[in-house]
């Protein structure tokens, strides 16, 4: 569960004639990571797909089409396979025919009613002028200049001078002005430069010949018969995404595993008699693989190999979900601690701890269950299942603070009658405490790091890179910690400084851990890798962010509940209603931010904190030859 998967490489040797039903074999055991064949020799060549190949690319390109243009999602249902293959084979291009007419239809119609829309956007000037556009153009000794103004004076003043040999047509209605300006056209060139000038913004003159009115009319009539028509093609596509959804995504599905089969020996080394797979396979499932394909006549060899395997994390189901927090990250590689469990544990508790409130802890388990109920896809699932171990996390520690909403459980205040119980930890009255406890986790969650670290670099590098690169680290955190340990409690109690025993075995002890660590640094990473040394306080004091996120989000709690009861609701009547929507517009927001505050400050601590302790990354993941059917049923 802490490592990778082991993996066992094998080379699977065949006779041409068999490489059909060996990949359909193969295909359907969903088991060899396949390391594709890329170095051509005089023997060996890159394999040629199989005839259908093309054929089936090109049923899967129009369907891949069909589906995103129809916007379907996912659905839940599975077919039977030889149903899927009658429809391809009779009713596809049917079926394709239909739905691309309705919606090349869709799409014109779409693209008519915006035409008509953009016309009767252009008559508009036009109705408020009072005048037909077919009187500003088609001239030959005129130009009609016709555009939006600001002030109907400018124009007048920039044409004053030549006022007599131009005819201006003025219109305004709801603070849009507009003007027609007619002019000889020798003076053209004159009129449109003064204008440019001025506010005029010069507009289209639409291609219709009848009266303003009665082309407006025209075209509102036409854009609700597109309307309508588009309403009905709408409904009619509805129709057939209804009718043939789950069929599409089904034969899609059916169609990428063909293509996978039928390109598959792209992957393969192949000469004119023979086939080699290179590939990985689980090591405890490979006993799997010999009895799958003992009926062909093949020569399957374990080989050993310097390339690193492919990485397949395994978890039992509670701790699968959290594999979407390393994929975020990066992919382990195949000698590393597998940081999955670690999170699994540490994660909720980091959100328990920041958000620590009963109420808001139940609303997110709520969430996290309509999540579960509704979005069926692998990532929300994963996201819920986390959203529900943080929301458990949170009852508890809210239970331990005491809270509910910002209200207090227990004591004399106590919402729930509970007064004569007190919380084992007050966040407001035990700060000291809690800063002291963020503190000791931080400790705590950095050593872990720091000593899988040091086994990964010893695994992955060899032991001089893990005692210079990690337990440098490890013994300069235990060294200052000594350090701290043996100074803090005398300062707490107020010895002053001249007084403290700076000898103490305690303290020597950690002074030597320091100074072993330090040099063990400069030995093995140089001088400059001293500037690195803060960052390791820097992280320990990061943890105090445990603290102060839930810090703020009781104080803003209280703040919503103190406003709206105190300001609002003690005076009753409407007041009553105000303080209500204080309440819940404060609480929602706050809601908000507990979801987002402990979750990225969770998120952030593994990432930065803990994982840069060990955690190198980078693995390539194991994908075998194969697919999981969503939409096709097995056999």
């Amino acid at each position: 569960m802490l490592l990778p998967e082991r993996m066992t490489r094998v080379v699977i040797i065949g006779e041409r004639d068999e490489l059909r039903d060996v990949v359909e074999r193969l295909h359907s055991l969903n088991l060899l990571h396949i390391n594709d064949f890329t170095e051509e020799d005089p023997v060996f060549r890159i394999g040629e797909p199989f005839e259908e190949a093309s054929r089936y690319s090109e049923y899967l390109l129009r369907l891949r089409s069909l589906v995103r243009s129809l916007g379907v999602r996912e659905l839940y249902e599975k077919y039977d396979v030889r149903e899927i293959e009658e429809v391809l084979s009779s009713k596809l291009d049917e079926l394709s025919e239909e739905i691309s007419r309705n919606l090349e239809m869709k799409s014109k119609i779409e693209s008519e009613i915006r035409e008509v829309e953009q016309l009767m956007l252009d008559l508009r000037p036009f109705e408020i002028l009072g005048i037909r556009p077919s009187l500003c153009r088609g001239y030959e000794g005129i130009s009609c200049f016709v555009g939006r103004v600001r002030k109907f004076e400018e124009i007048r003043e920039a044409l004053s001078d030549i006022a007599d040999q131009i005819y201006f047509v003025e219109g305004e209605r709801e603070k849009e002005r507009y003007v027609a300006v007619f002019a000889p056209r020798d003076i053209e060139g004159e009129v449109s430069e003064r204008l440019l000038k001025t506010s005029f913004s010069e507009i289209p003159v639409p291609p219709v010949d009848g009266e303003t009115s009665e082309e407006i009319k025209k075209a509102s009539e036409r854009l609700e018969e597109l309307r309508k028509e588009a309403e009905e093609l709408e409904r009619r596509i509805e129709e057939l995404k209804e009718k043939y959804a789950g069929m599409l995504l089904a034969c899609e599905e059916y169609l990428a595993i063909e293509v996978e089969k039928a390109e598959a020996p792209l992957r393969f080394a192949t000469s004119d008699n023979f086939f080699v797979i290179d590939g990985w396979v689980p090591s405890e499932r490979i006993e799997e693989l010999y009895s799958s394909l003992q009926d062909f006549r093949l020569h399957i060899t374990e080989v050993s190999s310097m390339e690193e395997p492919p990485v397949s994390l395994k978890h039992s189901k509670p701790i699968s979900p959290f594999k979407l927090l390393i994929d975020i990250f990066s992919t382990p590689r195949y000698n590393e601690i597998d940081p999955t469990l670690l999170i699994f544990i540490t994660f909720p508790i980091f959100y328990g701890f920041m958000l620590g409130d009963v109420g808001y802890g139940l609303l997110i388990a709520i969430m996290s269950l309509m999540i579960k109920r509704k979005m069926k896809g692998e990532s929300w699932q994963s996201l819920a299942s986390i959203g529900l171990y943080s929301a458990i996390l949170s009852i508890i520690f809210g239970l331990i603070y005491g809270e509910f909403f910002g209200f207090p459980i227990y004591g004399e205040e106590s919402i729930f009658g509970l007064t004569h119980f007190h919380a084992p930890l007050h966040r407001f009255h035990e700060v000291v405490e809690l800063l002291m406890i963020s503190l000791i986790i931080g400790v705590t969650h950095i050593s872990l790091g720091l000593f899988i670290g040091l086994r990964n670099a010893a695994a992955l590098h060899g032991w001089r890179e893990a005692i210079y690169g990690k337990l440098c680290w490890i013994l300069m955190l235990f060294g200052g910690i000594l350090i701290v340990y043996g100074l803090l409690p005398p300062l707490m109690r107020g010895i002053p400084v001249a007084q403290l025993n700076f000898f103490s075995p305690l303290i020597l002890l950690g002074v030597i851990l320091l100074i072993a660590g330090v040099l063990l640094l400069v030995i093995g990473e140089g001088p400059i890798m001293i500037m690195e040394i803060p960052t390791l306080l820097s992280n320990v004091i990061s943890y105090s962010r445990l603290l102060a996120i839930g810090l703020s989000s009781v104080g803003i709690a209280l703040a919503v509940n103190t406003i709206s009861f105190e300001l609002f609701i003690s005076k009753g009547g409407f007041f009553l209603l105000l303080g209500a929507l204080v309440l819940l517009f404060g609480h929602s927001l706050n809601l908000a931010l507990g979801i987002i505050g402990p979750g990225l400050h969770s998120l952030r601590l593994h990432y930065v904190e803990f994982f840069t302790k060990f955690f190198e990354g980078g693995g390539k993941k194991y994908s075998p030859f194969g697919r999981i059917r969503k939409y096709l049923k097995e056999g």
